[in-house]
């Protein structure tokens, strides 16, 4: 596997731990696998100006970095960090009109939101643990099932802790030109 981060400009990378927060994805330095990101930036026509460079990204060391490679390796890192959340979501319509509305488009949309904030991953659980995640191969049957999957969108890998990888020179590239 070799590992990538894309940008508009060349980047220098400082120590640092980025915080996490409450966002369903976690915050810190991405990179993505196989040049993963780049395939689906140019198949879905997202920011391709930010892929002017490439950054080869080595881990230094892996056992500090959670990698994913399976369903089951994504539905047991759920089971172990997620929270259910659902119970503070409130819809603003009341019961009759949520039938419906079911009624209506054949489905509870609102039974749906609430599946998805059932798993919620609080990251900074996560980063007590590990410095970063990889999800590799990307398995798109997960981003309709987890909230924290769902923005993904490709093979790849988010580092908290930059002291365990080196970020290699920016080589210009074509596609984002």
């Amino acid at each position: 596997m070799v590992y990538r981060h894309w940008s508009a400009r060349p980047v220098k990378l400082a120590g640092r731990t980025y915080p996490q927060s409450g966002h369903p994805k976690p915050n810190g330095f991405w990179f993505d696998v196989d040049d993963s990101w780049k395939r689906w930036c140019i198949s879905v026509r997202f920011r391709i100006d930010r892929l002017r460079y490439s950054h080869e990204v080595t881990i230094l060391d892996p056992s500090r970095v959670l990698l994913l490679e399976t369903a089951e390796e994504i539905d047991r890192f759920t089971r172990a960090y997620g929270h259910d959340l659902s119970s503070h979501i409130e819809p603003l319509q009341g019961p009759e009109e949520m039938r419906a509305f079911a009624d209506q488009y054949g489905q509870d949309l609102f039974a749906g939101i609430r599946k998805h904030f059932s798993a919620c991953i609080l990251w900074g659980e996560v980063a007590q643990r590990h410095a970063g995640i990889i999800v590799a191969p990307y398995i798109p049957e997960r981003s309709t099932a987890y909230l924290w999957y769902a923005g993904w969108n490709c093979a790849g890998g988010c580092v908290w802790d930059l002291s365990v990888i080196r970020l290699g020179r920016a080589h210009p590239t074509e596609t984002g030109a």
